[in-house]
């Protein structure tokens, strides 16, 4: 029995140990370049279903989800040209280098670069944040080993 607890206990040290290096998830980063190149064109990005922003040059938007990039002039409806997936298990910076705007048979058509470089990993956390709750499980562990030997019945 105090074998079995022992290594119950030592499981859990090495799960709360492992549990203390997992980074946290960092959001997509989307930058989008040359749109003063086209100064009679209107960028918009959108998020969530009821907000639209207007992009900005160089600017770096931090993804938590998926995002829609439209293109708009005064004589065209808004059109989809881009939908950035978001990536929940491994961030990335997405850079959009806008080479050309021109009309097409259903509106604007967008001609642009698209590159992507994974995130610098976050350095993980430290274990110091983890150490309450290995404490307290060791303690009752302890506890078990320590009662276990008293609670046994007697046999005659």
């Amino acid at each position: 029995m105090k074998s079995f607890l022992l290594a119950a206990f030592l499981c859990g040290f090495a799960v709360v140990a492992a549990r203390a290096d997992i980074p946290v998830p960092k959001p997509d980063q989307l930058i989008v370049t040359n749109l003063a190149a086209f100064s009679k064109t209107r960028f918009t990005i959108v998020v969530d279903r009821s907000s639209s922003q207007p992009l900005k040059d160089n600017k770096t938007y931090e993804l938590h989800q998926e995002a829609r990039l439209y293109v708009q002039d005064a004589d065209h409806k808004p059109r989809l040209w881009l939908t950035v997936e978001h990536r929940f298990v491994k961030s990335e910076t997405i850079q959009v280098h806008i080479k050309e705007v021109r009309p097409g048979s259903k509106g604007l058509e967008v001609s642009y670069d698209l590159e992507k470089k994974d995130l610098a990993p976050q350095p993980h956390t430290s274990s110091r944040e983890i150490l309450p709750q290995f404490l307290l499980a060791g303690l009752g562990c302890c506890g078990l080993v320590l009662i276990a030997p008293r609670t046994r019945r007697k046999q005659p």
